[in-house]
């Protein structure tokens, strides 16, 4: 479980983001935390409900995602098999613009190794490219 710290970060990185723009329009205690409906401004109690409300799913699947990628990657090392395509994005699931960049993408092998998954709940996986 040692990716937990990365749904930890994320969510910290939530929270910073809604105090930062509650911060910046002014917001007091208490609408920074329940947030500002009319401003369409979240504040930090739906990151905590949103976070916790998937958290044991959001642990089992990084955890999970993570494992299958290192018995992929253990596989297609000991086959010989230099390059993957990057299947991430999935609909459905969580993702960013680094996660839309790489799908559908030729990388090394090397590279997924150090890019196995991008952030809590990610879907990264890939396929051998056989020449």
């Amino acid at each position: 479980a040692t990716r937990v710290v990365d749904i930890n970060n994320s969510t910290r990185e939530a929270i910073r983001n809604q105090m930062a723009i509650g911060v910046e329009r002014g917001y007091g205690y208490d609408q920074i935390a329940n947030g500002v409906q009319r401003d369409n401004y979240n504040g930090i109690r739906s990151v905590i409900k949103e976070t916790y409300k998937n958290r044991a799913r959001a642990i089992a699947r990084s955890e999970v995602g993570y494992a299958q990628n290192q018995a992929t990657i253990a596989r297609y090392d000991a086959a010989g098999i230099e390059k993957v395509y990057i299947t991430d994005a999935i609909r459905g699931t969580q993702h960013d613009e680094t996660c839309l960049a790489v799908n559908g993408t030729v990388q090394p092998l090397r590279w997924f190794m150090e890019n196995q998954l991008q952030h809590p709940n990610c879907s990264r996986t890939s396929a051998p490219v056989v020449e």
